[in-house]
């Protein structure tokens, strides 16, 4: 799963045993959404513990926590503009609101993770062409 940042680099999530699906009838690779959305959660979890502070990753963890831009300015006291001057890099929020997105972008329990403990976790992150351990 690859992640673009707004200054052009690149974050490559790799997941190994990450369970693939293949159809019977057409041969075409899938994965299931309990799946895809644990990969998601995880990219969530890598992105907040690196404390990146990106546009594109704000973007992300705004919509990781499920919020229109609107809702998001409500939430901070700000407008919907100043959220989008944020996501789309004119403007950088400060690290209170960071520190706000973080806290309402940790995932939150699922049900089938309990059915599925071992959620996907990646097992390496590659930053351009350098691989740094998750």
């Amino acid at each position: 799963m690859q992640f673009l940042l707004a200054d052009g680099r690149t974050l490559e999530f790799v997941f190994e045993d990450f369970p693939q699906k293949v159809c019977s009838l057409c041969d075409e690779r899938y994965y299931e959404a309990k799946d895809l959305i644990a990969a998601e959660d995880a990219v969530t979890r890598d992105l907040m513990a690196r404390g990146i502070r990106d546009s594109a990753v704000f973007k992300y963890l705004r919509k990781a926590v499920g919020l229109k831009a609107t809702e998001l300015a409500d939430l901070l006291g700000v407008t919907a503009e100043t959220v989008s001057r944020w996501e789309n890099g004119h403007n950088e929020a400060d690290r209170a609101v960071w520190a706000a997105l973080h806290h309402h972008a940790r995932p939150a329990p699922r049900a089938c993770r309990s059915a599925h403990p071992k959620a996907p976790r990646p097992a390496h992150t590659r930053t351009g062409a350098r691989m740094t351990r998750a």
